[in-house]
């Protein structure tokens, strides 16, 4: 190379270098951005996209997930050793364990559990969740390009209400779509030819990904403010320009249209052994299945439920998928702050899957909402559906009795005896497991309401309107607080 070409080169590359100092000075003076302590665990190879989400809550706890994306403190081979039995969990972040540390997760919790039994046999339950990774076409994705390395066992999927209305039309293609008339003027469609693949662009997934790998990653772009205002800009971007549009278009919506569904007493889609009821037979509309406090951005109902049988689809994938090789499924509802506090009541309807022997599905929400009415102890996040220490806790002994109840796990002739949660001792251990959380909690006055509604439940109005009163002294501006406040006051 020329030193003419040499010095020009020198020269653009200070030059650069500058910019860059200039505009990360200037965005943490004018603009500073909310730094992500989150690591990507999604990467374009298992055909989903790269996920590092703008974070609400202000409660944190650094994440550190293993070279092939668990979340742990460790490596975790792709190899699964004789003699043991491995879990996987897949779902968002409140599975991820978003704001907790590693030992306070309930993936920590339930494999110390399960291997206290002594049984002779080594669990190993692995947390492979993400931010934002509630679709079943994710899920499968996932698993057939990544998951199925580990060798599950058993796979923990955690749902929740918003998992089948989300947009999944540009992952989900139908080559064909059967449909039969019966004599009692209902029809049934049967979708033929289904294949899932992502549809977005990866080509910056990919960069981030590389990035993110870097042995210097932590403390250079990942305490980057430019780098985090990049990133956000560009999934931004994308979201507007490839992949919102693509997502809700749906072939069973639209061939739902065509052929004029309204005039039919049901519509029912079939898949394998599986049905899937779109519109009721007696109203002639189409099926209530998302929560309806959440439905009000899509008004055209039939729609909505195309987007579930969508949903449904691809949640049989998942399951086909994974009795294919051998496992189990357990679909775990988790449950959300407002329903465990009693500020609501909403009724999800998250189909089931009772057909297959090689699946289960429960929920969390009683247990923890019984859990709350009688003991004052956090187990969420203050307005936030992530759980607290106390919440893990708690959902790794719910699912615990559930695995050795239903003998989801290899046991001897005797079963082991379940964990009694209410027990006096059991309950004092979430004092201590809380204990860090509440005293670094940002929300103050927290216990005061969880007082007041183990007051309200108890029937002892005073002091639920006492600690009402008390936790509003420091949160004067929240609504739903003096709503309950005015509800209790008024026996409601």
């Amino acid at each position: 190379m020329k030193p003419q070409a040499i010095k020009h080169f020198k020269a653009i590359f200070f030059a650069f270098i500058l910019a860059i100092i200039f505009f990360e000075v200037s965005l943490r003076f004018f603009s500073p951005q909310k730094i992500s302590s989150i690591p990507s665990t999604l990467e374009s190879k298992y055909g989903v996209p790269l996920n590092r989400a703008n974070l609400t809550t202000e409660i944190l706890s650094p994440i550190k997930t293993s070279s092939n994306h668990i979340r742990s403190n460790h490596e975790t081979p792709y190899e699964k050793k004789s003699n043991t039995f491995r879990i996987l969990a897949l779902g968002d972040s409140v599975v991820l364990g978003l704001g907790v540390k590693e030992e306070e997760l309930w993936t920590f919790h339930l494999e110390k559990l399960l291997n206290n039994l002594n049984l002779g046999i080594h669990f190993e339950v692995l947390n492979a969740a993400a931010v934002g990774q509630v679709k079943p076409t994710r899920h499968f994705l996932y698993l057939k390009n990544e998951g199925y390395k580990f060798s599950p066992d058993l796979v923990i999927i955690g749902r929740t209400e918003f998992e089948m209305s989300s947009g999944m039309g540009g992952e989900i293609k139908i080559a064909n779509i059967r449909k039969e008339e019966t004599d009692d003027n209902k029809l049934k469609i049967y979708p033929e030819g289904i294949q899932i693949s992502s549809h977005r662009n990866y080509r910056l997934t990919w960069l981030m990904g590389q990035i993110n790998k870097l042995p210097f990653y932590g403390w250079t772009f990942g305490k980057s403010h430019l780098y985090t205002w990049f990133r956000t800009y560009m999934n931004s971007y994308l979201e507007k320009t490839t992949s919102q549009e693509s997502d809700y278009k749906n072939q069973i919506f639209e061939y739902l249209n065509q052929i004029d569904w309204e005039k039919y007493n049901e519509v029912s889609l079939i898949y394998g052994s599986q049905d899937f009821k779109i519109s009721d037979t007696k109203k002639n509309q189409p099926l209530p299945y998302l929560n309806p406090t959440n439905i009000s951005y899509r008004k055209n109902k039939i729609e909505n439920a195309a987007h579930f049988a969508m949903g449904f689809i691809a949640f049989n994938k998942v399951l086909n998928l994974v009795s294919g090789w051998g496992g189990k499924t357990l679909l775990m509802e988790i449950p959300v702050f407002a329903d465990v506090m009693g500020f609501t009541k909403d009724i999800n309807y998250l189909p089931e899957f009772k057909n297959q022997d090689s699946v289960y599905s429960f929920s969390l929400t009683d247990d923890f909402t019984r859990f709350q009415k009688t003991f004052p102890t956090p187990l969420h996040i203050y307005d936030d559906n992530h759980w607290a220490p106390g919440g893990h806790y708690l959902a790794a002994q719910v699912i615990y009795n559930y695995l050795i109840t239903n003998k989801l796990i290899p046991v001897k002739a005797n079963s082991p005896p379940l964990i009694e949660i209410s027990d006096r001792k059991n309950l004092m251990v979430f004092n201590d497991i809380n204990e860090s959380f509440i005293k670094t909690t940002y929300t103050k006055n927290y216990l005061d309401l969880l007082n007041a509604i183990v007051h309200k439940n108890s029937g002892n109005t005073k002091d639920a309107i006492d600690s009402y009163l008390k936790f509003l002294e420091e949160n004067n501006n929240d609504i739903e607080i003096h709503m309950q406040l005015g509800r209790t006051y008024y026996g409601i």
